[in-house]
């Protein structure tokens, strides 16, 4: 089984009996190699005996969730709306919803063989009032896997009409109307101060990312034209190389010519002197010769 399935098992059980289940089913997953599952149930912790009644009411009325979630939505809209009209025509329905489900809450618990006081009763109210108040407490008690139970925000007001009221006079919600507005009007004012703070942080955040991409890429130029500087260095050293290599070549067949050149000079020199020995010798003949 997945994690849901396990986690309503566990959920649907007695509270006195949920820790022994509970670190059997952590076992028997990890037996199974599903060590992820395993750890996520280990998280898992036992209800107490209120939070358990409103997951048993939850569990065996399915029928009645759906209906009491759009209440609490129709409730905080009036809320919102300041509609004492509206307030006035919810309110009783509120009051009466929450102590017929509360009843039979207590029913459900006593028929599984473990009935509640009214201390756990008014838990569980209080805990209905909750989901009636808020999206987030009415999302939580439709999982049917509380821990404990819920409390209604603070300013949320109970709505029904005052008992003994004369016909015609208004319910006490709807005489705290204005009192309501200033609230409305100061969590609204708070809120625009929240947001405002919000707005300006985000811009110094974006201020603070923009310059460090800015910095970022300073420095990668940087990191890039001192590459390129480092591969003409390295460019310039090969063709000095070459050209250091070429001046020996150069200055080696410049030294071979000179001694060529040297050589036929020498030459030319041996061969003169030959020359003049020869005309030397002819003219020493030419007078040792007796007249014809």
């Amino acid at each position: 089984m997945g994690f849901d399935e396990v986690a309503d098992e566990l959920y649907r059980g007695p509270p006195e009996e949920f820790t022994a289940a509970r670190d059997a089913a952590v076992r028997a997953a990890r037996k199974a190699g599903e060590r992820r599952l395993a750890a996520e149930l280990k998280e898992l912790r036992r209800p107490t005996r209120a939070a358990w009644v409103s997951n048993t009411l939850v569990r065996e009325r399915p029928e009645e969730v759906g209906p009491l979630v759009e209440l609490g939505e129709a409730l905080r809209r009036a809320q919102a709306e300041l509609d004492g009209a509206r307030l006035r025509e919810l309110g009783a329905r509120q009051h009466a919803v929450v102590g017929a489900m509360a009843q039979e809450a207590g029913r459900l618990a006593a028929d599984a063989g473990r009935p509640v006081g009214d201390d756990v009763l008014e838990e569980v109210r209080r805990t209905l009032h909750a989901v009636l108040a808020d999206a987030e407490a009415a999302r939580r008690w439709a999982e049917g896997r509380l821990v404990r139970p819920l409390r209604a925000a603070a300013g949320f007001p109970a709505v029904a009409a005052e008992p003994g009221a004369e016909p015609g006079a208004e319910p006490g919600a709807v005489r705290d109307l204005d009192a309501a507005r200033d609230r409305r009007r100061a969590r609204e004012a708070r809120a625009g101060r929240r947001e405002a703070e919000r707005r300006a942080a985000e811009e110094r955040r974006a201020e603070r990312e923009r310059r460090k991409g800015e910095e970022r890429r300073a420095a990668e130029d940087a990191e890039r034209a001192v590459a390129a500087r480092r591969a003409e260095l390295e460019a310039a050293r090969e063709r000095l190389a070459g050209a250091r290599e070429r001046a020996d070549a150069l200055a080696e067949e410049l030294a071979a010519a000179r001694e060529a050149v040297a050589a036929a000079e020498e030459g030319e020199r041996a061969a003169r002197a030959a020359v003049g020995d020869a005309e030397r010798a002819a003219r020493r003949a030419g007078r040792r010769r007796p007249p014809q």
